[in-house]
């Protein structure tokens, strides 16, 4: 009589088990949620703290229960983060609790607010790191620390040649058939377009007057265009 919901506890058991270890590092890192999440989970514990009624506590269950929900929902969906600051330009993307970073400066600021930024959106390491711009020796050391694998610019060269990939589970970045260095970025199922000079937004005016080849779900620019580059 006990072999059957034995077996049945033992099969979740082996599921939970193998959904957790295809997390990165078989953790999930809560980063820092949203305030009205908090506010929900704070409403629900709040008969708890306060020794209310059973009845009560059992409703309580609900708002955490969703609060919880949401948010392990926002950290293992597929989402992009563009950054700007000082002239500075950072694109986080994420994927089931996996992350890639593109940035267009390397120098120690950007390697520190990359690092701030990681961490606001709970993750321990990125998969990788794209940086547009050369690194110096000393500085190095801050993104390796980063990012399992780092690419950057090299002596006026991209960091990768064209139609070369730079992939991970759910994250690929792709240099176009383009001189002007424009990239296409695969988070999930999304397509973005990576613009990240002024050349290369040229290549996107030009494409705008054409019809797009392939279904894009948005574009980033690497810059803040001027009066005169605006469209």
């Amino acid at each position: 009589m006990l072999l059957w919901p034995v077996h049945q506890l033992a099969g979740m058991v082996m599921i939970m088990a193998s959904w957790i270890s295809h997390w990165p590092g078989a953790q999930l890192l809560t980063g820092r949620p949203e305030a009205w999440v908090v506010a929900l989970l704070v409403l629900g514990l709040l008969p708890w703290l306060l020794g209310a009624e059973r009845c009560c506590r059992r409703w309580s269950l609900l708002p955490m229960a969703t609060a919880l929900l949401v948010h392990g929902l926002v950290q293992l969906g597929d989402d992009l983060v563009a950054v700007e600051r000082f002239g500075y330009h950072w694109l986080l993307a994420r994927h089931r609790g996996r992350a890639a970073l593109v940035s267009t400066h390397g120098d120690a600021r950007s390697c520190q607010m990359a690092q701030r930024l990681v961490a606001v959106h709970g993750h321990a390491r990125l998969h990788w790191a794209m940086i547009l711009d050369p690194l110096a020796t000393d500085v190095l050391p801050c993104w390796q620390e980063l990012a399992h694998r780092v690419e950057a610019s090299q002596q006026g060269r991209a960091p990768i040649a064209i139609g070369q990939v730079l992939r991970s589970t759910g994250l690929a970045v792709l240099r176009l058939q383009h001189p002007s260095g424009a990239l296409l970025l695969r988070v999930g199922r999304q397509r973005w377009q990576l613009f990240p000079s002024p050349q290369s937004l040229l290549t996107l005016q030009e494409q705008q007057r054409s019809e797009p080849l392939q279904v894009i779900t948005g574009t980033w620019l690497g810059l803040k265009p001027s009066a005169s580059q605006r469209p």
